[in-house]
């Protein structure tokens, strides 16, 4: 299980499966609906942004840089879950 937290007290967590948002909306994704994930860094800070192949869902978190490790980690675990299926940028 992955899990990462930001200053608003938001959560991101990856359990192998489901990608979950926790925060102001709560958005849950199975990693099979995972079609873009991109990170955006300003001012040493990151935007998370993961799209569906879906279309409509969109899950959009702030990561502040200590959690840079933690983000890493996510992202090498999604990729791991569906290597070459997922779109990364950023």
């Amino acid at each position: 299980m992955i899990e990462l937290t930001n200053a608003t007290g938001s959560i991101v967590s990856f359990d192998g499966r489901v990608l979950e948002l926790l925060g102001r909306d709560c958005t849950r994704m199975h990693i099979r609906q995972v079609k873009k994930v991109e990170v955006k860094e300003k001012k040493g800070n990151y935007s998370l942004q993961v799209m569906s192949h879906l279309g409509a869902m969109m899950m959009v978190v702030k990561i502040d840089q200590t959690q840079k490790p933690h983000l890493d980690q996510l992202l090498g675990a999604l990729n791991a879950a569906r290597p070459g299926e997922i779109e990364f940028k950023s």
